[in-house]
């Protein structure tokens, strides 16, 4: 793949393109590649939720979650600049696919644990937390199931 203009929208094709892909080959062990790479999706996702959770319960809540947005902005950015300047007109509707199956949970999780951090009460809320667990969860699944096949209509 050409790399017409940076890292991150290469990156996230050839990405995108090993996730298609994982389906049709197995690994030397019988392990299935695509498990794998689901496995580790959710863990990141996961960790990421606690992360934006455990930073909501401190004194740095609202500096911190200026931070946390300005970061997913500018990657977001990043990733929709680069994926049009590789693919041209294509571009956004690439990056929609990619990103919305998945945007769908993402976004309320991420809106919550936001509301929680810019109240005055610092509060755990452990059960509603495990809830945000489980969403990200599912939305870890969707990036590594679903966006495959939308991502394939495009590429």
């Amino acid at each position: 793949m050409a790399n017409a203009g940076g890292d991150g929208g290469r990156l996230f094709l050839e990405l995108a393109q090993r996730v298609t892909d994982a389906g049709d080959t197995a690994s030397g062990a019988g392990a299935d590649p695509g498990m794998e790479l689901a496995f580790s999706v959710i863990l990141r996702r996961v960790l990421e939720v606690s992360f934006c959770w455990a930073l909501g319960l401190t004194g740095f809540s609202i500096v911190g979650f200026a931070a946390v947005s300005l970061y997913l902005g500018l990657s977001s950015a990043m990733i929709l600049s680069s994926i049009t300047m590789e693919k041209g007109l294509l571009g956004p509707f690439i990056y929609l696919a990619a990103m919305l199956p998945q945007a769908f949970i993402y976004i309320p999780v991420f809106l919550v644990l936001a509301f929680w951090a810019l109240s005055r009460e610092k509060r755990p809320h452990r059960a509603a937390f495990a809830l945000l667990l489980a969403a990200a969860a599912g939305g870890g699944f969707l990036e590594t199931y679903v966006n495959p096949w939308l991502l394939g209509i495009f590429l």
